[in-house]
């Protein structure tokens, strides 16, 4: 592109102020249906067969009269679509009269736990969720006394492996107990992970027990192979403090969820990789043929990072992968669709009457705007 015809201010921006721009265009489009469909730009997918489909293609699997169950996973690499796809399934399935259960990218396993499902439960019954309470003296631990949180599951998780007789019991671990808690410590925030950052949940990581600093915690626990140990000591840390506070998993709190639906909910998940420690226990609720599990899924995420096909009810799972077009940062746009994507943020409110319409007053009228989440103003081009 010729010089003369780039706007003056264009050089002024850097790519994370383009970023904020994009991100905060996301996030209104969600909640006002009408600006979505006016920036929308249709998805394709390729389906198992490198079929490439059209987005109604997918809306059509989910038929409330099928009694089988219906997990569609969409997956692909950063920036191709798939979250743009799914605000689009939730609309058109919303208007087909189903209930939908939407779980933004951006959440984070204790936001899920403690805040959206408590919501949607409050939604439908008008009374607050059966373990409410429990959740949020979690939620309150984890924000103000973490370190205590990790002292406390590990010590926990020392005193479950005497009890099943995986430890001698004739030695002191005050110690183990300690360093282990200290290793936890820094990890602990992964509950409040969201998005992106949520992607690899764990409190602790093979590399880290393969350090001079813990080594001597495999040396005492019970398994041989490092990445077997961080598993365990993972999987076995989440029981723990769940049991401690006696908080559900994701797939017990879907549960509570559906059991007070008339119909066959949809759960969304825009990135399934927020589900978390909870990741596998929910692939399992999916596959499961419990009434109180009769809901349909639509999962988005990075393709190692989605169910695999290893249950026993594989039919029930349909697969689908986003193509990208090639406009760096958001893949599914082009140079064209892209304008039409933030076109209503490149505008003023009617009360302000720029008489300058650069590049300059558009970008930050779009983030002030966003800022203040006013979402139903009046603009005009």
């Amino acid at each position: 592109m010729m010089d003369e015809f780039i706007c003056p201010h264009w050089k002024n921006f850097s790519k994370g102020e383009f970023d904020l721009l994009f991100t905060k265009v996301s996030l209104t489009r969600k909640s006002d249906e009408k600006m979505f469909y006016h920036t929308h730009t249709p998805i394709k997918v390729k389906d198992e067969n490198s079929n490439i489909l059209e987005e109604k293609n997918i809306l059509e699997l989910f038929n409330p009269t099928d009694p089988r169950k219906i997990i569609a996973v969409i997956q692909g690499n950063l920036g191709t679509g798939k979250s743009e796809l799914c605000v689009y399934l939730s609309f058109e399935l919303e208007k087909q009269g189903r209930r939908i259960f939407h779980i933004d990218k951006n959440a984070s396993l204790m936001d899920i736990l403690t805040k959206v499902i408590p919501r949607f439960y409050g939604e439908i019954t008008g009374k607050d969720f059966p373990v409410k309470g429990q959740l949020e003296h979690l939620y309150t631990a984890l924000q103000n006394n973490p370190e205590t949180v990790a002292k406390a599951a590990s010590h926990l998780l020392i005193l479950r492996l005497l009890r099943d007789n995986v430890l001698p019991k004739n030695k002191n671990y005050t110690i183990l107990g300690e360093k282990l808690a200290d290793l936890v410590s820094k990890n602990i925030n992964i509950l409040s992970k969201k998005g992106e950052e949520a992607i690899d949940m764990v409190f602790v990581t093979s590399k880290e027990l393969n350090s001079s600093a813990y080594r001597e915690i495999l040396q005492i626990l019970p398994w041989d192979i490092v990445t077997e140990a961080a598993i365990e000591i993972n999987k076995i840390l989440w029981e723990e403090i769940r049991q401690h506070y006696k908080v559900p998993t994701l797939d017990e709190a879907i549960s509570e969820l559906t059991k007070v639906c008339t119909s066959r909910p949809i759960i969304i998940f825009e990135d399934f990789s927020v589900a978390g420690l909870d990741l596998d226990k929910l692939t399992l609720f999916m596959e499961s043929d419990n009434p109180n599990a009769m809901c349909d899924f639509i999962i988005a995420g990075l393709q190692d990072k989605v169910p695999s096909r290893s249950g026993t009810r594989v039919e029930r799972f349909r697969y689908f992968e986003t193509t990208s077009r090639g406009v760096e940062g958001v893949l599914f746009l082009d140079q064209d669709t892209c304008v039409k994507f933030i076109e209503p943020f490149l505008t003023y409110p009617k009360i302000k009457n720029y008489a300058d319409r650069y590049l300059t007053n558009h970008i930050n009228s779009a983030i002030n705007i966003t800022n203040t989440n006013n979402t139903k103003g009046e603009f005009r081009k």
